[in-house]
């Protein structure tokens, strides 16, 4: 046969996926090619290894990618840094804040009543309450359904009393940022955002579960349940020791079981105030000398 014939035998199409072009064949040759430096390498890495390492956010489950900061703070799913920022400002941090703090809602330096002392006991019972909720959330929150609307509510009264709580705190957080110890002060202003971004997911996962003629009414309850519970706590506090001024010592005794109970929640300084007010040697003093005791640990002349 003709050496003509057999190369065009040789480049005969034997079927319609069987035609090879220029540009395969350069594509071919330039995988091949050597590189000619460390630059000119070219690796494939998936988007799960980038997630790995932490180079990208985790796309939300359609695969598409968030890129704007904002978008992704409100995105379906939670990337795997979001969520130690929620257990960190939702959970760690405000429990932290509370047990180091100074003067605001607890006097450790004198027995002055603290700053803001009077609302203690809603502060105190707000935040118990975001904790754990924050909590559940934070562990069973593909499992809630409905009740998502109920936390969204309440994780909105969070958001906003945190972040009055942050505003108030500013000024005194500023100046002791100076020396290191008003940092903590800003974490209210950290945690609004934080309460607040969960309380939209809450809301958009409880979306799959009601309809919006139901979804408002869930997320009502949460919010009078978030405002309601602490408040009550604050009015049976601040009635029993208004009740302690001018009163006998039967009825000071009578209050010492209430506010031993809700201790926590007392500002002992309220206390201090009116045992210092009471005349010297009386049984009224004795009474309410022996109730601070109760509450602190130790004698109301101990800052004397």
């Amino acid at each position: 046969m003709h050496p003509k014939a057999i190369e065009n035998e040789y480049r005969e199409q034997k079927s319609l996926f069987d035609v090879q072009t220029d540009e395969d064949t350069d594509s071919q040759l330039e995988e091949l090619r050597e590189p000619k430096s460390i630059f000119d390498i070219k690796t494939k890495m998936e988007g799960s290894d980038m997630i790995k390492l932490g180079l990208c956010d985790e796309p939300e489950k359609d695969g598409r990618e968030t890129t704007g900061f904002w978008e992704r703070q409100f995105q379906s799913v939670p990337t795997e840094r979001q969520k130690r920022w929620d257990w960190a400002f939702g959970v760690v941090l405000p429990v932290v804040c509370i047990y180091l703090d100074p003067f605001i809602f607890a006097n450790h330096v004198s027995n002055d009543a603290a700053i803001l002392g009077t609302y203690r006991p809603f502060a105190y019972t707000v935040t118990f309450i975001s904790i754990m909720l924050m909590m559940a959330w934070l562990l069973w929150r593909q499992r809630l359904g409905g009740y998502s609307a109920i936390f969204g509510g309440l994780f909105l009264v969070a958001s906003a009393i945190s972040l009055v709580l942050g505003i108030v705190f500013f000024p005194f957080s500023l100046l002791g940022s100076f020396a290191l110890i008003g940092l903590p002060g800003f974490t209210p202003l950290f945690t609004s955002v934080i309460f607040f971004r969960n309380a939209v997911r809450a809301f958009r996962a409880a979306e799959t579960s009601f309809k919006l003629s139901k979804l408002i009414p869930a997320a009502m309850v949460g919010v009078l349940w978030g405002l309601t519970v602490p408040y009550v706590f604050q009015v049976r506090v601040n009635n029993s020791l208004d009740a302690l001024a001018g009163a006998s010592p039967e009825t000071i005794r009578s209050e010492v079981s209430t506010l031993r109970t809700l201790s926590p929640l007392v500002d002992p300084g309220k206390v201090w105030d009116i045992y210092r007010d009471a005349p010297g040697s009386s049984p009224e003093r004795s009474e309410l000398k022996n109730l601070y005791y109760a509450l602190t640990g130790h004698s109301p002349s101990k800052y004397d």
